[in-house]
């Protein structure tokens, strides 16, 4: 009942209106409209990651921070079939 409750004032107010109101509230609230409004969020942390042809891509990194200083690299992207007979043997 809440959420309908909360669905019938939201879908009255623009977005700007909604975020004003929240700010306002000090109810925090990440407002991400497109996938590339990411790349610009506060709370964003990106992370190289090399997929299996060999090129770099910025993608977000691992939302948990590690205790240590340095980041927790990621490994590179396996190409299509690189594992399959380790698997297939898992399964054996």
């Amino acid at each position: 009942q809440l959420e309908s409750d909360i669905g019938l004032v939201t879908a009255q107010m623009t977005s700007q209106k909604l975020q004003a109101a929240l700010l306002d509230a000090g109810i925090a609230y990440g407002a991400l409209n497109e996938a590339s409004d990411l790349m610009t969020h506060d709370a964003f942390r990106a992370q190289t990651f090399t997929n299996a042809q060999g090129h770099d891509l910025l993608l977000a990194a691992h939302p948990v921070k590690w205790s240590s200083d340095e980041e927790q690299g990621l490994a590179r992207a396996p190409s299509i079939g690189e594992h399959t007979v380790e698997i297939t043997n898992e399964f054996e």
